[in-house]
């Protein structure tokens, strides 16, 4: 139940699944009725599991969810009830859970500012694989004028030594390793913040997705 002290010093306890006390319902079967508790003393934020079948997992920095049994978070953490690979959850900020905002404005937000980031990061990658490919374009041909004045096995050795230099370069500067660990580290947090799925380009920019989040 709610529990207010005074306008300074806010003390609240509200326990959160199917038939919890939030100000929304929660209709997943991957979610206990009496699921976790969301505990707000002195500004201090706390989520405990009341030891539900599917757990409850909080968000961390890198954009994973991590499952606890109690845990400090802030008004703006992402909680998630059930696990998202069994029989389903539902993910929420938990200041939602005590009715502070019905939206999710600021998420979507910090959504957009990582995949803009990430936008900014990919393109600056692409460039140098440009550059890289022009220079490994241009190497053989740097070469192929240097081997013509040469004579018999020498132009031959050479020319050989060349290709080899060439692939050599391909495999150093052609590395797509950054292009594809930039994108692995960014998937976790271009998630919808109310159901946890991931989100589409036009997603991101109109705040909005298909399972009713709006921002």
């Amino acid at each position: 139940m709610f529990h207010d002290v005074n306008d300074n010093v806010m003390q609240k306890t509200v326990v959160i699944g199917r038939a919890g006390e939030q100000p929304f319902t929660i209709d997943v079967p991957g979610v206990s009725n009496r699921h976790a508790r969301l505990i707000v003393e002195d500004d201090i934020w706390t989520i405990e599991d009341l030891n539900s079948t599917n757990g409850t997992f909080v968000q961390m920095a890198d954009g994973s969810f991590v499952r606890v049994g109690s845990k400090r978070i802030s008004p703006t953490t992402r909680v998630r009830l059930g696990d998202a690979t069994a029989l389903g959850g539902i993910t929420f900020s938990a200041r939602k859970v005590l009715g502070l905002e019905d939206n999710y404005r600021d998420e979507f937000a910090q959504i957009e500012k990582t995949y803009d980031q990430m936008q900014q990061q990919l393109q600056k990658i692409r460039g140098q694989q440009r550059r890289r490919r022009l220079l490994i374009a241009v190497v053989p041909l740097v070469l192929m004028m240097v081997s013509i004045p040469m004579q018999g096995m020498a132009g031959m050795w050479f020319m050989r030594g060349s290709l080899g230099v060439t692939s050599v370069l391909s495999l150093l500067l052609l590395n797509g390793d950054k292009e594809r660990k930039l994108m692995e580290q960014n998937k976790k947090l271009l998630v919808c913040p109310r159901c946890g799925r991931p989100l589409s380009e036009y997603d991101i920019k109109s705040h909005s997705h298909v399972c009713g989040a709006k921002g």
